[in-house]
């Protein structure tokens, strides 16, 4: 869903959420940064969100990988 609706509607994507490993290595590759989200996830629930502008630019490449390699 928010691969259709990120490229066409930007500014109705809110939040975008990964694992905490993931979104490490797209900051690392790609400097997509995280955003404080309210609340915050508890740690047992291994997520964050991301930002949706950063996310956006890198969006076609980061749907051609089949899987991101951690």
């Amino acid at each position: 869903m928010i691969a259709e609706l990120l490229p066409a509607q930007p500014q109705k994507v809110r939040r975008a959420c990964v694992p905490v490993s993931v979104a490490d290595r797209l900051l690392a590759d790609f400097g997509i940064g995280r955003i404080d989200a309210y609340p915050a996830y508890p740690p047992p629930i291994d997520q964050v969100d991301l930002d949706p502008a950063d996310l956006a630019v890198h969006l076609r490449t980061l749907l051609r990988w089949r899987r991101i390699p951690l």
